[in-house]
């Protein structure tokens, strides 16, 4: 299974298609695994663009983050 970790995309630099290359780069090297990454479920920017790649929502999960120092 191949994983796509954060992406973020300055605003200045979107509507360029980097998502759709690096999500084309990440499946090539996947070797037709899985390809599997994450986002914010009201991210719709992320997910009209994971989408627009052939990556469909298939689950959900929560993942809590905190600072170390808030501990």
């Amino acid at each position: 299974m191949g994983t796509l970790g954060l992406v973020a995309v300055h605003p200045d630099r979107r509507g360029r298609g980097l998502l759709a290359a690096l999500t084309r780069a990440c499946a090539e090297r996947a070797g037709g695994r899985a390809l599997v990454t994450s986002t914010q479920v009201g991210n719709l920017a992320a997910l009209r663009g994971f989408a627009r790649t052939g990556l469909l929502p298939v689950g959900a999960r929560h993942v809590l983050h905190a600072l170390v120092g808030d501990l």
